[in-house]
């Protein structure tokens, strides 16, 4: 698909099924969900805005379902 971002390219149909724990590129999709709440995160930092308290209960369900798993 023309146009596709590098930083989600490679999504495969795992991801209803196994969610942050799907294969993604290198790794697992939860490496990516890190990337973009780190992401946004900054950029309402850099532009003064206070929301990023918001962002934080996304990081937290990340983080939670990250230690849910035991790599094998």
């Amino acid at each position: 698909m023309a146009g596709k971002l590098p930083l989600i390219s490679g999504q495969t149909q795992e991801v209803p099924k196994t969610g942050l724990r799907a294969p993604f590129q290198d790794g697992f999709l939860e490496r990516l969900a890190h990337v973009v709440i780190k992401l946004a995160k900054e950029g309402l930092g850099r532009r003064g805005f206070k929301e990023t308290c918001f962002l934080n209960a996304m990081a937290h369900v990340v983080r939670i379902d990250s230690e849910q798993y035991v790599l094998p």
